[in-house]
């Protein structure tokens, strides 16, 4: 029951995620929306999503996951009925924004409660389940919301795609409320109001310019917000220092873009993204407005490219294991191969076009989404420091979001604007004409996105290709991800921690070596006899798989353990357990030539001391060292050995 109701929150989100593209132009002629408001009725939506979304996961950890989640609900529910009867464009915007404020409060509780709950095989069957509810979500959202158009039930038009969450909604929230257990984080983090009113403030100023310029004519105060965003921006930044160094918790970790994979991360999720909504848009715009599609003939020209993105998404973990980062590169390389066959299409059949003549370039760009979308997050990930990937998460996560708002501004200013500049007599020409013009903009976004891949470092494991499908492999984990980070999904460290665990046990659990393999006898060993040191686990593991023998590969992750055990030889000195006058650095050295000689002593030797087993300097320690503790044993009663 638990799951139903997970299940009931993600296909509302999804389902209305996709299912608003296909029925904007006959909003438009309905209550007279310009097509800066149509853009406004996408953007609104998404950028609260944004803006809110690491907001929503923090305050799930502090108040309660399942009270955040169903008051995410219940708003979204709410506003969905709204949205449903809104007489006015400008009302649609309002209630839209709402709606995507109780998303963020709903939608980042989904993984937190599926992996609070569910435990081994469980949980990986409820991903599976997951995927597949999204999966159909976003297949069947275009095509259910031509339906529902075409069928104009009781003469209400779009507005049934809208109306058709409150009966689901209020199931889910009497359900939740029955079924649902309340699970918080320990500790409990801060949140940072200022710092989300601060990037609030500049996502709207750059967002809002961006899409009504363009229908208004670009008058001054979309000029001015533009030029706000800049002193605005430096100001959030300047504030989440401050808010960093004087040890609180910053909505953005700014130190995250000192790491090569976050500053080259960022920009790739942020254009990729950005491009892809902006398709999603035009399409639906360019069908029925320019060629006079029905909605529901539109719904059906959009499935090949869901029906892609999901075959994409469920075999590129096992492309992702062989070829790592460059599965991306394949992705959006499909992608633009699938936007020059459109080109081609356009080009051949010209306004005559059908649906069927589109099904093979959607299909093709959609594999490339497929792609691109699953491990994308997760290899971004994959180069980040261990401690830091809960909140790179949240970072990716927004970024995603905030791509959708300004792609749609965007690449809408851009269409609207090569429309008007037409010189063609028809207006189903000028549609065909700009549409063909922004493919081309988008085909080079997607090349550049191939090209950025390339400067993503390599994952800081030589074995973790994709942070989140090493943790749970297998097809469906493939579409799980891209589906909840494509709809604002977001993973904290908590739960990073929880699937490191279950990581180790995987592993160890295949190891099925002879007692003589060192490394699967230590790891097997430490996962037995320490389970609940994760990071020492995790270490062992990475160590003993990864290294491959090269020891130096996690030498910085290896002195901060050692570190850790002299400052507990120093402590368990100053209790009077151990004598002081042994260097505990010497008998850190020592516990690790017994424990592992001689295996790995020389690494050791080298981590402790900063010096070579053979180098003279060493040796006289060494041996210095042997006498000082063979005294101390002879000075000591034999009881006390």
């Amino acid at each position: 029951m638990t799951l139903s109701v997970v299940v009931i929150g993600t296909f509302m989100a999804i389902l209305d995620g996709y299912i608003v593209n296909v029925a904007l132009p006959t909003i438009q002629s309905t209550i007279k929306a310009s097509a800066g408001e149509l853009e406004l009725v996408i953007a609104s939506y998404s950028l609260m999503y944004a803006i809110f979304l690491i907001t929503g996961g923090r305050l799930g950890d502090i108040f309660g996951r399942k009270r955040m989640f169903l008051l995410g609900m219940a708003t979204f529910t709410t506003c969905s009925a709204l949205c449903g009867l809104s007489p006015s464009p400008e009302l649609l915007i309002i209630f839209r924004a709402f709606q995507g404020f109780g998303a963020s409060m709903m939608y980042p509780q989904i993984l937190s409660i599926v992996q609070v709950t569910f435990t081994g095989q469980d949980r990986a069957l409820a991903l599976g389940i997951f995927a597949g509810v999204g999966g159909l979500a976003q297949v069947i959202a275009q095509l259910l919301g031509g339906f529902l158009i075409h069928l104009d039930l009781a003469g209400l038009s779009w507005r049934p795609i809208f109306l058709v969450n409150v009966p689901i909604g209020i199931a889910g929230i009497l359900a939740g409320i029955i079924f649902l257990k309340e699970s918080k984080s320990t500790p409990t983090p801060k949140l940072d109001l200022p710092g989300a009113g601060l990037i609030g403030l500049s996502l709207i100023s750059i967002v809002l310019p961006l899409v009504e310029g363009q229908s208004l004519g670009w008058p001054i105060w979309t000029i001015g917000l533009l030029i706000l965003s800049l002193p605005l921006l430096i100001i959030f930044v300047l504030y989440e220092r401050h808010v960093s160094a004087h040890g609180g918790f910053p909505l953005l970790n700014l130190k995250l873009f000192k790491q090569r994979t976050i500053s080259v991360g960022f920009p790739l999720g942020l254009l990729y993204y950005s491009t892809n909504a902006g398709l999603f848009f035009l399409i639906a715009i360019f069908l029925q407005k320019g060629l006079g599609f029905t909605p529901l003939a539109s719904g059906i020209t959009f499935t090949p490219l869901s029906l892609g993105l999901i075959i994409g998404s469920l075999i590129a973990p096992r492309a992702v294991r062989r070829y790592g980062r460059y599965t991306l590169s394949l992705g959006f390389t499909l992608a633009a191969i699938g936007l020059v066959l459109s080109l081609f299409v356009l080009r051949s059949f010209g306004t005559g076009i059908n649906n069927y003549d589109l099904l093979l370039p959607f299909l093709v760009s959609g594999l490339g989404f497929g792609f691109a979308n699953s491990p994308l997050v997760g290899t971004v990930l994959a180069g980040v420091k261990s401690e830091d990937t809960g909140t790179a998460s949240g970072l990716m996560s927004t970024t995603i979001q905030l791509g959708i708002s300004v792609g749609v501004g965007l690449y809408g200013s851009i269409f609207y604007f090569l429309v008007a500049s037409s010189k063609a007599v028809t207006l189903s020409t000028q549609y065909l004409q700009a549409f063909e013009l922004t493919i081309m903009i988008l085909i080079s976004a997607d090349i550049a996105c191939f090209l950025i891949v390339f400067l993503l470092p390599r994952p800081v494991s030589s074995k973790v290709k994709d942070i989140f499908l090493d943790r749970l492999p297998g097809p469906l984990s493939g579409l799980a991800y891209a589906i909840f980070f494509n709809t604002g999904g977001r993973i904290g460290q908590q739960l990073f921690d929880q699937m490191l665990e279950e990581t180790t046990e995987r592993r160890s659990e295949t190891i099925n070596a002879p007692p003589d393999d060192f490394a699967a006898y230590m790891v097997n060993y430490f996962v037995k006899t320490n389970n609940e040191k994760a990071e020492w686990i995790r270490f062992l593991t990475e160590e003993a798989l990864d290294s491959k023998g090269d020891f130096a590969a996690l030498k910085e992750e290896r002195e901060k353990l050692i570190r850790h055990f002299v400052d507990d030889i120093k402590d368990r000195q100053d209790k009077g357990y151990i004598n002081k006058d042994i260097n505990p650095e010497d008998l850190m050295l020592m516990i690790n030539a017994l424990s592992f000689y001689p295996r790995i002593f020389a690494a050791a030797t080298k981590t402790i001391t900063g010096l070579s087993p053979t180098d003279p300097e060493f040796e006289k320690r060494w041996s210095e060292f042997l006498r000082v503790l063979g005294r101390k044993f002879e000075e000591e009663p034999t009881g006390q050995k």
